[in-house]
């Protein structure tokens, strides 16, 4: 939608008091996405792409890097850092999932991965359930899981009717069952000192 679909995600925050998340997928368009958006979301295909990554790194908004199915914790790393290096301190890790031998699931979320990441990083560490396992019925398990972590935060995908949504349809919770979540979630980040907003 270009920057019509911006502007409709800009009136969304202040009718309702949304932060707008958004991805950006081509260096062009960063500065239109900064001029529109609160958090700055690099895709998994984009996270290679040193154009965005640069462009990123001389902005001061948040930056969400998710990671590639594909990507070594390494890689995910250095994304992260060629981002900071341009003077942006505001970098999050997004782990959404890597590929593995299993067909049963979209990917495998790689919770050893996390792990590693909060132990060796300084940067907030996000979980990608819904794109993990590609399917709603798995999502508030994993999201249960990773909260059980002490994750900094988790990404949702939510649709009042998931059936007529235009893309992951099949991951999204519908309004009643991410708001079970939530309520499930609360007592799970207080035993692991975290609160749910």
């Amino acid at each position: 939608m270009g920057e019509d679909g911006l502007k409709l995600l800009a009136k969304m925050r202040e009718k309702y008091g949304l932060s707008v998340v958004t991805e950006v997928r081509d260096s062009t368009h960063v500065q239109l996405v900064l001029d529109y958006a609160d958090v700055i979301q690099i895709g998994a295909k984009a996270m290679y792409d040193h154009g965005i990554l640069r462009a990123c790194g001389r902005s001061q908004k948040p930056i969400l890097i998710k990671r590639g199915f594909g990507t070594t914790l390494q890689e995910f790393v250095q994304a992260a850092e060629f981002v900071l290096s341009g003077g942006n301190p505001n970098v999050m890790l997004c782990e959404r999932g890597i590929r593995t031998f299993e067909t049963k699931s979209r990917f495998t979320l790689d919770l050893c991965g996390v792990a590693y990441l909060k132990e060796n990083t300084n940067l907030p560490v996000i979980l990608d359930p819904s794109h993990a396992m590609g399917y709603a019925y798995g999502v508030p398990d994993l999201a249960r899981a990773c909260m059980a972590m002490g994750v900094d935060g988790l990404l949702i995908e939510v649709h009042p009717d998931p059936s007529v949504a235009k893309s992951d349809a099949s991951q999204q919770l519908n309004h009643e069952a991410f708001r079970k979540l939530h309520e499930s979630l609360k007592p799970i980040a207080a035993a692991v000192g975290r609160t749910i907003v």
